[in-house]
């Protein structure tokens, strides 16, 4: 029977299951158009074309009768705002962005948007460009496109297209995303030359200017995407730099983007593996699994859509089908010694010849399934058979018909290092890639970096990522059951910020944590920390594997607990529909989300597949927003602003209150009196304004005086936290903060 076997003893010839399809969601990914602008239009000078609702959205703000002293406020000219709204001129991003602060809107919503960068056109002219602001199939195909062939120059996008169809697909995409493209090279050469659109691709989808080859890898925001995006994606690499004339495959220098390629091919259900011979790595397809990349994937390029039918009318069978699609033999020939059937008599009852069941150590499934259906028959024709038997069978039935691919092991050899970690380096045949981790089988080497203890509120203090006044009003808010949201960009600091404002949580307070990987680390007493956990074998009629438990069955059920406040790792999908119905009926939350701004969130929570109204999402009480940030030429992490919903429309036009602000020139923080939760939390519970601001202004006081004294440990600050929940007096006098 099968069972979890420990990294220790794997040996040569053992064979482990690998996942031909990693089970994993993912959602149309939305581009913060805004952000990049205004970073953008710091070096060069940017202007948005005016249409019909940015003309509008002047004329509500600015007032069309007003023009001439709204143009004062604004620092431009006194005919400037009547030029844009009257007679339609285009609008600088700068004055735009102002309007749009002003009225509590994004760019996002202005719906299409094209700018001109001056100097960023052919020969110094400019050119307007069309910005996409989400990753559809068509975006995610020049990504593809640019990474395989292409190349990023300061001024331009150029990807080289010598293949029909190939070419004719880049120019339909350029021209659809961005509005125009321009050929060279007898038209072999497609590019686009605009100063923002090398610059967006180089942000969004983390594309290196200049040469890449070793160093580019699949972006974030593609392994984030829904399987449309990312089936265009793998077309867009292969229609570049793919082959398939004796067999699907892509060879890169770049050791990141194969694994990556391999991950995606897996989210597809496209087992593959990879190679590498010097410095060049390879992702080949195994070639029955040919007609499903030509199901879900294709070609745009015609030479190789070609050679691809090629490849799917072979009428005999090849070598690849050898190593794939197959069953480990001894659980097979283990049962049959047991139940007394001899290799001779199946060999018969097939019809196959006897050194079929003799020399091989793996089964085609096929062929194990019809050796599972005969030993079964067998057990039904003599009704001789121990129930460990029929449990044996059932499980060489499963073998024969699950959905991995079982690979030998080529060496197991414990790798020597200096964490006093028990690290394991496993070659496989044909795959010569293996990262163990947590799980029983991990495909994509992405490894999370947590500290043994993790940053308390204080040692966030000494790193400078928020202020002390922050946190108290944190601590406040948490105290008085408010709903708060972590957000920002990948490797931002997120998780680790939660975890540290989870110190604030009062101790007698029951908490349930849920994630999909275990990286919360709570010192309290009544914590219930839950973990999602993956399926096995096959499909339910629910679209669930069996045993599967994923975040909105944890969510649901941690209701029924009566827990006093819920912590979700990361909120992706529908588990927010529950745990906002929660923050609705009184169940305080916290959680984690990636995006760069409010405007963002709350589109993503009003859009499919989370659909919330924007009643539920005015249950969000604050919104902590991280972001990385260079001081004295590091990068470092530092809270950009703390916002709190006002009200949402139906629009999903947001207003919010600020009440923190970071100041970038001198990396201080800015904080207005004026708090809109604080009225909620005065309003529920009676607290004078008086007493609530004295109260706020003593835990700024004693979180400073933790960090003048050094306290950072783990165990000290949640001491102390806690004790101020019990004793309040007793600790501000221990920091003589009272007498």
């Amino acid at each position: 029977m099968m069972g979890l076997v420990q990294a220790k003893d794997l040996k040569k010839g053992m064979f482990l299951p690998m996942p031909s399809k990693v089970e994993a969601s993912g959602e149309r990914q939305c581009i913060d158009i805004g952000a990049l602008l205004r970073q953008f239009s710091k070096e060069k000078k940017v202007c948005i074309v005016s249409t019909e609702a940015v003309k509008n959205l002047v004329s509500t703000v600015v007032g069309s009768g007003k023009c001439c002293k709204s143009a004062e406020d604004y620092g431009v000219h006194e005919s400037y705002f009547y030029d844009v709204i009257s007679r339609g001129c285009s609008v600088s991003f700068n004055v735009l962005d102002k309007v749009c602060a002003r009225s509590n809107t994004g760019i996002d919503s202005l719906g299409e948007v094209s700018i001109v960068v001056y100097g960023g056109g052919t020969k110094g002219k400019t050119k307007a460009v069309k910005l996409p602001s989400a990753v559809d199939e068509v975006l995610a195909y020049i990504a593809g496109a640019v990474i395989s062939d292409g190349h990023l120059s300061k001024a331009s996008i150029d990807i080289s297209c010598f293949e029909e169809g190939f070419r004719e697909a880049v120019k339909s995409a350029l021209i659809s995303k961005f509005g125009n493209c321009e050929t060279y090279y007898n038209g072999n050469r497609v590019y686009l030359c605009n100063l923002f659109v090398p610059y967006f691709f180089n942000k969004a989808f983390e594309i290196p200017f200049g040469k890449k080859s070793r160093t580019v890898a699949v972006p974030e925001i593609i392994f984030k995407s829904d399987s449309k995006a990312i089936a265009s994606f793998v077309r867009g690499l292969f229609d570049g730099d793919g082959t398939c004339s004796s067999g699907l495959s892509y060879k890169t220098s770049s050791k990141e983007l194969a694994e990556g390629l391999s991950y995606l091919l897996a989210r597809l259900g496209i087992y593959c593996y990879l190679d590498n011979k010097g410095e060049q790595y390879k992702v080949t397809i195994p070639s029955i699994y040919e007609a499903k990349y030509s199901e879900l994937i294709g070609f745009s390029n015609k030479f190789k859509a070609e050679k691809l039918k090629l490849l799917l009318g072979r009428k005999s069978e090849t070598k690849s089908y050898i190593n794939h699609g197959r069953a480990p033999a001894k659980p097979f020939l283990s049962l049959m010694k047991e139940a007394g059937i001899s290799k001779n008599f199946i060999a018969k009852e097939l019809g196959v010849s006897y050194n079929r069941m003799l020399y091989y150590d793996s089964l085609a499934k096929p062929f194990a399934n019809r050796i599972a259906e005969t030993i079964e028959s067998k057990f039904k024709k003599e009704s001789k058979f121990k129930m460990s038997q029929l449990a044996k069978l059932n499980y060489i039935k499963w073998l024969a018909n699950n959905g991995y691919e079982y690979v030998k092991i080529k060496e197991a050899r414990e790798y020597e290092n200096t964490d006093k970690l028990n690290v394991y380096d496993v070659e496989l045949e044909p795959c010569k890639f293996f990262i163990g981790g947590n799980k029983p089988m991990v495909l994509f080497d992405t490894i999370r970096k947590f500290t043994k203890e993790p940053w308390t509120p204080i040692k966030l203090m000494d790193f400078k990522t928020v202020s002390p006044e922050i946190l108290a009003y944190i601590w406040i808010l948490i105290e008085n059951k408010s709903n708060i949201l972590v957000i920002g960009g990948t490797g931002s600091g997120k998780t680790s910020f939660l975890n540290a404002i989870a110190f604030f949580i009062p101790p007698a307070a029951r908490v349930v944590s849920i994630e999909d990987t275990r990286e919360l680390n709570l010192r309290h007493e009544n914590w219930l920390p839950a973990v999602s956990r993956a399926g096995a074998g096959s499909t339910t009629i629910t679209g669930e594997k069996h045993g599967e438990v994923n975040l909105f069955d944890l969510l649901k059920e941690s209701l029924r607990q009566r827990p006093d406040y819920i912590i979700v790792g990361e909120i992706r999908g529908k588990e927010a529909f529950v745990l906002f119905q929660g923050m609705s009926t009184g169940h305080p939350s916290f959680g984690t989300m990636h995006a760069e701004s409010t405007s963002t969130v709350v589109k993503r929570l009003m859009m499919p597949p989370i659909s919330l109204s924007p009643a539920m999402i005015e249950a969000l009480d604050a919104l902590c927003i991280i972001t990385p940030a260079k001081v004295g030429g590091k990068e470092v992490r530092r809270i950009s602003e703390i916002d709190e919903i006002v009200t949402v429309n139906e629009r999903g036009d947001s207003v919010i209150n600020v009440p923190f602000v970071r100041d970038p020139a001198k990396d201080t923080f800015m904080f207005k009196t004026s708090s809109k939760v604080f009225d909620k939390i005065m309003k529920r519970t009676g607290m004078p304004w008086k007493e609530l601001l004295k109260e706020f202004e003593m835990r700024s006081k004693l979180l400073m005086e933790m960090y003048r004294r050094k306290i950072f440990g783990f165990a000290e600050v949640q001491d102390v936290i806690h004790e101020y929940y019990k004793m309040p007096d007793a600790v501000l006098k221990r920091f003589g903060l009272i007498k």
